[in-house]
């Protein structure tokens, strides 16, 4: 890998991170304050601005994180579809609750394989 592609790749981990970062604080918000549908559509940004990232680069990512990535990208993808079915089935004003039922879980594993690969690079700068 050419010292461009390692700053690319190194880019986009810290967006990769700073974007879970901030779907896990709107996700503690969206428990802590009912479940609305106002923290559930901040959650849909911050995962769809995920996912395209994801997709977008998947090329200059490593096998494992390429492979990560995918499964990252089938989980919002299939969270996308269920949120926006409940969305059309509601309507839901801002208070109202906003929960729906996936049996396809959040693979950590991915995650912790993106967040252990920004730690690293995070050391070297």
């Amino acid at each position: 890998m050419n010292v461009r592609e390692e700053s690319a790749r190194n880019l986009l981990l810290m967006q990769i991170h700073n974007l879970m970062e901030d779907s896990l604080l709107i996700y503690r918000a969206y428990l802590k304050n009912g479940k609305t549908y106002k923290y559930a559509k901040q959650l849909r940004r911050v995962n769809n601005e995920t996912t395209i990232l994801l997709d977008k680069n998947l090329a200059i990512l490593t096998d494992d994180l390429s492979i990560a990535a995918k499964l990252l990208i089938d989980h919002y993808t299939i969270w996308r579809c269920k949120w926006d079915e409940l969305e059309n089935e509601l309507n839901p004003s801002d208070d109202d609750e906003f929960v729906f039922q996936n049996n396809h879980t959040f693979p950590k594993d991915a995650a912790l394989l993106f967040e252990s690969s920004y730690q690293l690079i995070k050391k070297e700068v």
